[in-house]
């Protein structure tokens, strides 16, 4: 998520940080378990493998960070319905994030490997 720049400009301010906490406490119910990495997904070319990656992380952003989560966000500051609400807008594309990184990240490795270790 940082290479998409989510919340690169904690707007509001501290979300950024809180919203990276509130992840923290959900990320254990995302983990990938199948054994299913994105092994072929979008190029044989690290460099371009890691652009697909924030490009598509970055298509997100607007599920994470837009007018309801703000406003909820800086409410919650006094308001536990609001800090609920914010946290449950966010937790399904968070999940997809948390889920999908996992499988680029494998897959990654594995075209790491194949392009520098095993073709030598």
């Amino acid at each position: 998520m940082h290479a998409a720049n989510f919340t690169n400009i904690s707007h509001p301010f501290g979300f950024h940080s809180k919203y990276e906490n509130f992840v923290d406490t959900v990320k254990d119910n995302y983990k990938v378990t199948d054994g299913n990495g994105y092994w072929n997904w979008q190029s044989v070319n690290p460099e371009e493998w890691v652009h697909a990656s924030a490009s598509a992380a970055k298509a997100d952003f607007p599920s994470i960070v837009n007018d309801n989560t703000k406003s909820w966000f800086l409410k919650a500051a006094v308001s536990q319905d609001a800090a609920d609400k914010w946290r449950a807008e966010v937790t399904p594309v968070t999940g997809k994030r948390l889920m999908e990184a996992q499988r680029i990240t494998a897959g990654y490795i594995h075209l790491w490997f194949d392009t520098y270790v095993n073709n030598k």
